[in-house]
């Protein structure tokens, strides 16, 4: 269901179909025992030349195997949850599958080549017609609702051949069986289903197409074994049971081999290449440790084909079936003559019982007929609830045909979309009701489908997915849309401001109108904003992407949701269609409003600098220049190291000045301590009178400075004067290390390195890359809170209350101006009218297999446990009903049956009595014309239809 939604309406995640299941019934692929089923009688294949032997299966055999073929057809025409038993075929692509089904058929009809021939099973229903001379082929067409079409063999040749050629050219498998029926008088009742060749493709690049061919048939192979009703026919091509090519994938499904037969094929080209007779018994007996004894039959069998095809061309090797028939069985004397001579002795009837293709046969019949009898008890309640369902689904269906009207189906509408508007804040709110492994997706997966975060390099960029919380886990709804903000946020919050170069400031200066000087403050600025533009905006965009990508994945998660409750119209698929766009529409409209907002805020923060938006203002500045002072620190440090004596000959007058510039600022500070503690005192008020004493000590204090700055001044001039005057220079005065105040030097070069001077200095490129980043900084940090404040407000909380308003007025408008349009009302009515005419063919043949499945199923009650009449008696004696009506009418219940039985029972001694004279342990093999099958009531561990075990 939750997969129907996803094709319907968007797949987060692509999944396989889901394997159909078989109805749980008592495990009848292991006797109550536990012991597998051992097969050691062997076959008379020369009796197998003519139709004599299959006179054995009498019309009540029959019934049973046209019951259950018919059950088979049902099953896989209305995809029904259970099936019969049938031999699923399973080998490699050069095993022999083709060539070992069509020997077992009796005839050639398939296409048996090199390469993958088959692409889609082929479900054989093979049934004994001692009439037909010639196969008679009767086929099961898609959607002909279980109704079979008679062709000529050639004409179903090629519908097999067109179908296998249609599905290579799209280089593609499909899992629905071609069903045919094969009525002969070769034919053993057998239901045979061959599968595609499993596929061992090479390693490498050059091979990919084939490992893609390879992983397909594997999963259609093991979906089709899941089916616990299917005995599983494994074919192995080799010498050495180590090699288990075709068990590994069989093991899977049937770990103990309980429901398996093992087959080594091309048995004839296996026989030359043992030299000793003690190889020939290992390989027919392997030991437990190669092979799993519990399989079926107790050990393998062993078959040979002959090469060649049925035809009147120069390149067929057989003219006729019987031409080939016979060659089969000539082929199986060969293979036990070559083994008697090979191992010096006569073969017991144990291993004779394992050699043939007519063993196999044989052994797969009594098998099959062993299943379906086991199987009959619960096939009968099966049908019962099924045909219950059907009838359900009919008279829902009738309804619906009767409801087509306008007001019924606005009201459907309207019914419908509102419970919809209310799984839309659920799933954003958060649920559990939907399984994440279904509609979740990881951020790798949000990435793929809903586009990841581009940098300014056209790539993705690399974020770790542990920096985003919850990046592994399957998310959607709500707890996804919050994730992608979280790295929206991550991502953005750590982009760096791209590197300013000489040439970018430069450009970026220009020339005033005014004069010819610089503006570094301006030229910060312009180089900041477009570069944060060029930035911040492709993160807008990206962002609503993803966000649009996360709301549309909530559609097919309502939808789900809504069929999970019951509540989703089928058959309306273009309503369903309408109420998707209507939700996309919106989701496109919300974003793109979304965006064009976020654009207008990046626009504004981009045209004009706000120094205490952008840099925070004094804090901002000394953020920038707090750089540069501390590496002049550290200059003076090295300077300091490296000129110890000129930092010794400091002027005393100024350590002086410095000791009482400390005392002051000591007195200073014991002062505004007292005054706290004063202050306290007074309960925490602080007197006006020490505000203004603090100012007063600033004002001194600063006076004191300047004051020394000016003697400092005087003493300079001074001695400067008196140097020119003895003739001297100034370079011959000591200087006092990096103490020395330039004054006005300094104002002189920096007004020359920002106002006039364009052949900029290292410090003049700091201070505007450190300007320009500070900047940056600003608009990012604003960005980042901008826009999730926005996608909040203009798009999460749309889609929570203002959605349901938008649905309900394009809805109305759309029922408005074409009812029809909106239901496509003629669609529908021809699908309700073929879903009624699929769940009457279907009741019908339901209907009719019923009857089948429980008249078998009364014969065996009644041998079983008497007659039903006499117990009908016992209970209406024992109640106050009326016991001539229950009995008059369980009696006639009882002689039909008795009369069914008397008939069943007289075929079978007939046929024993015909074939008493075959011996299961003879040793040779008998006349052509004779007839050696061995009747059904003497295999081990099965029972017929007299209830005989």
């Amino acid at each position: 269901m939750a997969r129907d939604m996803i094709e319907r309406f968007g797949n987060p995640v692509p999944m396989d179909e889901p394997v159909r299941k078989s109805y749980s019934r008592r495990p009848a692929t292991v006797p109550s025992n536990h012991t597998p089923i051992v097969w050691d009688t062997p076959y008379d294949t020369e009796g197998s030349l003519d139709g004599a032997a299959n006179r054995f299966f009498n019309r009540g055999n029959e019934r049973l195997y046209e019951a259950y073929s018919q059950l088979h057809n049902m099953a896989q025409e209305f995809d029904k949850p259970f099936d019969s038993p049938a031999i699923l075929v399973v080998g490699h692509q050069t095993d022999g599958k083709s060539a070992l089904v069509e020997a077992l058929m009796g005839f050639q009809f398939n296409h048996v080549g090199g390469g993958t021939k088959t692409r889609r099973p082929i479900a054989i229903n093979m049934k004994y017609n001692a009439t037909a001379v010639e196969p008679r082929c009767f086929l099961l067409k898609d959607d002909s609702y279980g109704r079979e079409e008679e062709m000529t063999l050639p004409d179903l040749q090629r519908y097999i051949e067109a179908e296998n050629q249609r599905l290579e050219n799209d280089n593609g498998f499909w899992a629905k069986d071609i069903v045919v029926k094969i009525e002969y008088k070769y034919c053993p009742n057998l239901t045979i289903i061959d599968t595609p060749g499993l596929i061992a493709a090479a390693p490498g690049r050059k091979h990919v197409s084939t490992q893609h061919a390879s992983r397909q048939v594997e999963t259609l192979v093991r979906n089709k074994m899941a089916n616990k009703d299917y005995i599983i026919l494994c074919l192995e091509d080799n010498s050495d049971w180590n090699n288990a090519t075709t068990r590994r994938v069989v093991l899977d499904c049937d770990p103990e081999l309980r429901r398996t037969v093992v087959v080594s094929t091309k048995f004839d080209t296996r026989i030359p290449q043992f030299s000793r007779a003690g190889d020939v018994e290992f390989f027919m007996k392997p030991p437990a440790k190669l092979l799993e004894p519990t399989l079926l039959g107790g050990g393998p069998f062993f078959t040979s084909v002959p090469s060649g095809r049925v035809g009147g061309s120069r390149d067929c090797l057989f003219r006729s079936n019987e031409h080939y028939r016979e060659a089969v069985v000539q082929q199986e004397k060969r293979d036990t003559a070559e083994l008697e001579r090979r191992c010096d002795r006569r073969l017991h009837s144990s291993e004779r019982s394992r050699v043939g293709v007519s063993q196999l046969r044989h052994f797969l019949e009594r098998l099959l007929q062993q299943r379906y009898l086991e199987n009959v008890p619960t096939i009968v309640p099966v049908l019962e609830r099924e045909h219950r369902a059907a009838s359900v689904k009919l008279r829902e269906t009738d309804l619906e045909l009767k409801n087509l009207d306008t007001d019924k189906l606005k009201e459907k509408g309207r019914a419908f979309y509102q419970h919809f508007l209310e799984k839309i804040p659920e799933l954003l709110r958060g649920t559990m009701a939907a399984p994440p492994r279904v509609f979740g997706e990881t951020l790798a997966h949000e990435h793929i489908r809903g586009g990841a975060f581009v940098g300014q390099d056209g790539r993705p960029v690399e974020l770790a997915y542990l920096d985003v919380p919850n990046g592994e886990m399957r998310l959607f709804g709500g707890a996804q849309y919050h994730r992608a903000l979280e790295e929206f946020r991550a991502i953005v919050g750590q982009v760096q401001c791209p590197v300013v170069s000489r040439e970018d400031i430069i450009n970026s200066c220009g020339v005033d109108e005014v004069h010819d000087g610089v503006n570094y403050t301006r030229t910060a600025c312009v180089i900041a904003v477009a570069r944060a533009k060029d930035t911040f905006e492709p993160y807008v965009h990206q962002l609503g992407f993803r966000l649009a990508h996360i709301a549309r994945r909530l559609l097919p998660v309502a939808m789900y949701l809504l069929q999970k409750e019951g509540r989703i119209l089928t058959g309306h698929e273009a309503f369903l269609k309408r109420i998707g766009s209507c939700f996309a529409k919106f989701v496109d409209q919300k974003v793109k409003a979304c965006q064009d907002k976020c654009r207008e805020d990046l626009a504004s923060t981009t045209q004009f600098v706000t120094w205490s938006l952008h840099s925070g203002n004094k804090s901002g500045l000394k953020s920038v220049l707090a750089g540069r002072e501390q590496e002049r620190e550290e200059q003076r440090d090295r300077d300091r190291d490296m000129h110890p004596r000129d930092y010794d000959r400091r002027d005393p007058a100024a350590e002086y000045d410095d000791e009482r510039y400390e005392r002051e600022s000591n007195r200073r500070e014991s002062n505004r301590r007292e005054h706290d503690r004063d202050r306290r005192g007074r309960g925490g008020a602080r007197d006006p009178l020490d505000m203004n004493e603090d100012f007063i000590d600033y004002v001194d204090e600063r006076d004191e400075r300047r004051g020394r700055r000016d003697k400092h001044r005087r003493d300079d001039k001074k001695e400067s004067r008196e140097v020119a005057k003895r003739g001297g220079s100034a370079d011959d005065k000591v200087v006092a290390g990096p103490i020395v105040d330039v004054g006005s030097k300094d104002m002189i070069s920096l007004m020359d390195n920002t106002l006039w001077n364009r052949n900029m200095k290292d410090v003049t490129l700091d201070v505007v890359d450190m300007l320009v980043r500070q900047i940056y900084a600003g608009i990012r940090a604003y960005v980042v809170q901008s826009v999730e404040l926005k996608f909040n407000c203009f798009f999460l909380m749309p889609l929570m209350n203002e959605f349901s308003g938008f649905l309900r007025q394009e809805m109305e408008m759309a029922f408005e101006e074409n009812l029809d349009q909106v239901f496509d009302v003629r669609m529908v009515r021809m699908a309700l009218e073929e879903r009624q005419r699929k769940l009457e063919s279907e009741l019908e043949q339901m209907e009719h297999i019923q009857e089948k499945f429980a008249a078998i199923h009364n014969q065996l009650e009644l041998q079983a446990q008497g007659s039903p009449a006499t117990a009908a008696a016992q209970a209406a004696a024992a109640g106050k009903g009326s016991f001539q009506t229950i009995a008059e009418r369980e009696i006639e219940a009882s002689r039909a049956a008795m009369r069914a039985s008397a008939e069943m029972a007289e075929e079978v001694r007939r046929a024993n009595k015909e074939f008493a004279h075959h011996s299961p342990s003879k040793k040779s093999f008998g006349s052509p014309t004779r007839s050696g099958r061995v009747p059904l009531s003497s295999m081990s561990n099965s029972a017929d239809l007299h209830g005989r075990v």
